[in-house]
């Protein structure tokens, strides 16, 4: 079942985004808009949340090839 993040939940993943934006820089900000009307649905445990939000597509660098382990 989806649902909005809670106050708690959104705090922490501001928090997260917040730390990390030093090195997303390009990305940080993007996120930060997302999570305002983002719904998750929580997957096998309640600490295991999948993110929804409208954008469709993403061209970031995390494509399969840069990803792949040799």
């Amino acid at each position: 079942m989806q649902r909005l993040l809670t106050p708690r939940e959104h705090r922490l993943i501001e928090f997260l985004i917040s730390v990390n934006a030093p090195l997303y820089e390009a990305d940080a900000p993007r996120w930060i808009n997302q999570i305002q009307n983002c719904t998750v649905c929580e997957v096998n445990v309640p600490y295991c949340l999948s993110i929804s939000h409208g954008e469709e597509t993403y061209e970031g660098w995390e494509t399969p090839e840069r990803l792949r382990v040799n």
